[in-house]
């Protein structure tokens, strides 16, 4: 992995303004040993070639955009139009219903996949020769269509890249293998099993980050969707960012504490903002500081003269945002690393109830090389104060006894590597009390950009549950669950905004009532709502 290390630096030194996304997109064809044309393979070399007299390194790209020619999306690249002209003939119309499915079915195609992986054979025999050659891309920002943005679409993804890995290592093991999940953002990472790809010795997670910085971590509280939407939450959209560094590093959260957590680093393989953004200034400032704290490898999009996230002018000479993107990087990077804080402060979960368990996330800890962190669980009163340490409670869960009837608990959180350590201990719990059915994490919350009311609530044990939205006079304008059976877990759950009679509600401020029932207890528990 040490080229990999080195292919930001490399690339600042050599071009003296920024990283590149160190990539070229090749197409695949019928016949594996070949391209579409001679003269796209000859490009790729002469680019290969140049890099490597520059002392650049490169990642080579196996770049889907739109997914393909076939189904007639404008600018469309990536899997070749014969595949589903003559390989999968009559199996996908060439419209956006067809492009749904075809993009569902790829995961679990045999055939496309052994073109691929031949095709990727035929790259690494090319390829392996060149040094700066730091690694291969299993597959650009998978999509999985009709399949739907789930977990289970997650794991579907990682089956068809585990066998492509396999065959990328065996033809070339001393490359680093970039992988992804859903789409740019790795959607699904949080809960996914990564097992099927054996060893990760050699894997790298890209993500690429055009988060807007508008809605906290801009994801589901089980990292599967955006929230409220794609749309809403990224930088293609919109040309007045105003978004916060704080929510930047919730966005990154979990990509950082799960490959931390695999050993595995992290490639912010893409991220940027349109260069007529009013604040394309302030995001920029922001995601070097993330970077340059977190220890984080990136490039930049892009350096493409006519595109709207470029960082120079027609004459390729730079613009401002190439400018102030070359000044920064004319700052080195401290020697001595960076030391342990804790950036988002980790936090008690869970129904402080005896017999329950409590657990505690860490948070978010920058610092540089990455700081390893422990716990020790804290028993305090009920007001959270004269805490003392459980003896043996140093885990990241925590069962609560009859000890810790009445009082409350908190977690000490040490971060610490070769520059130092620091400590954060968490607010307190709830008082624990004896064990009952009950609803926690109820939150309601409207988008701006879009009339879906996202609703999240925790529950403890498997029961039936009924939502309700009342307007301000008390009255039932949608029942929008009853009697639905759910099983423990945090559970989300959106609204369009209409009525039991299908009609839009007027703006105002709506009461979400959710309850939990099961043969032998019941409880509600509510929220409001404004829009």
């Amino acid at each position: 992995m040490t080229n990999f290390t080195r292919c930001v630096s490399a690339l600042a030194l050599s071009l003296s303004f920024s990283p590149i996304a160190c990539s070229s997109a090749v197409r695949a064809t019928p016949d594996a040993s070949q391209t579409t044309s001679a003269s796209e393979l000859a490009a790729v070399d002469a680019q290969v070639a140049w890099y490597q007299g520059h002392g650049i390194n490169v990642l080579l790209d196996l770049h889907q955009f739109k997914w393909s020619p076939y189904f007639r999306q404008p600018g469309a690249e990536g899997i070749p139009g014969w595949f589903y002209s003559v390989t999968r003939a009559g199996a996908y119309t060439p419209d956006s219903a067809g492009l749904q499915k075809a993009m569902a079915d790829w995961w679990t195609d045999a055939a496309g996949r052994a073109d691929y992986i031949a095709f990727v054979r035929m790259m690494e025999a090319r390829y392996s020769a060149y040094p700066n050659v730091v690694g291969y891309e299993l597959f650009n920002e998978p999509m999985v269509g009709s399949m739907g943005e789930n977990h289970a679409a997650a794991q579907a993804v990682i089956g068809w890249e585990a066998p492509v890995a396999e065959a990328m290592r065996a033809a070339d093991p001393s490359r680093a293998i970039f992988f992804m999940l859903r789409g740019g953002g790795d959607n699904g990472l949080l809960n996914a099993d990564l097992s099927a790809f054996g060893g990760l010795g050699n894997m790298v997670l890209d993500l690429h980050d055009y988060y807007n910085g508008l809605y906290g971590s801009g994801f589901t509280p089980d990292d599967e969707n955006w929230a409220p939407n794609w749309d809403s939450t990224h930088n293609q959209n919109f040309l007045n960012y105003h978004g916060t560094e704080y929510a930047q590093e919730q966005n990154l959260q979990v990509a950082i504490n799960r490959t931390r957590a695999l050993g595995i680093p992290l490639f912010i393989g893409e991220w940027g903002v349109q260069t007529a953004d009013s604040g394309a200034a302030a995001f920029q400032s922001q995601m070097l500081d993330l970077f340059s704290r977190y220890g984080l490898s990136w490039a930049r999009w892009d350096i493409g003269r006519n595109d709207p996230f470029t960082l120079l002018h027609t004459d390729y000479s730079l613009n401002p945002l190439g400018a102030s993107l070359q000044s920064a990087l004319a700052t080195p990077a401290p020697t001595s690393g960076v030391a342990p804080a804790a950036d988002i402060a980790p936090a008690v979960s869970g129904f402080a109830q005896v017999t329950q368990t409590l657990s505690v996330a860490q948070g978010l800890w920058s610092g540089v090389p990455a700081p390893a962190v422990s716990y020790q669980w804290l028993r305090c009163s009920a007001a959270g104060a004269s805490c003392a340490p459980i003896p043996g409670a140093t885990e990241t869960a925590y069962t609560l006894t009859q000890a810790d009837l009445g009082g409350t608990l908190r977690v000490a959180v040490t971060g610490a590597n070769t520059a130092g350590s620091s400590s954060a201990t968490t607010a307190q719990s709830g008082v624990v009390a004896p064990f009952s059915l009950t609803l926690a994490g109820v939150t309601a919350a409207a988008s701006p950009v879009s009339p879906a009311i996202t609703m999240t609530w925790s529950q403890k044990q498997a029961a039936n549950i009924r939502i309700e939205i009342r307007n301000s006079s008390g009255t039932v304008v949608k029942h929008l669950l009853y009697q639905a059976p759910y099983a423990a877990g945090t559970w989300v759950k959106k609204w369009g905004r209409l009525s039991d009679k299908g009609v839009t509600v007027p703006p105002g401020t709506y009461t979400v009532v959710i309850t939990a029932s099961t043969d032998s207890d019941s409880t509600s528990a509510s929220v409001q709502v404004s829009f």
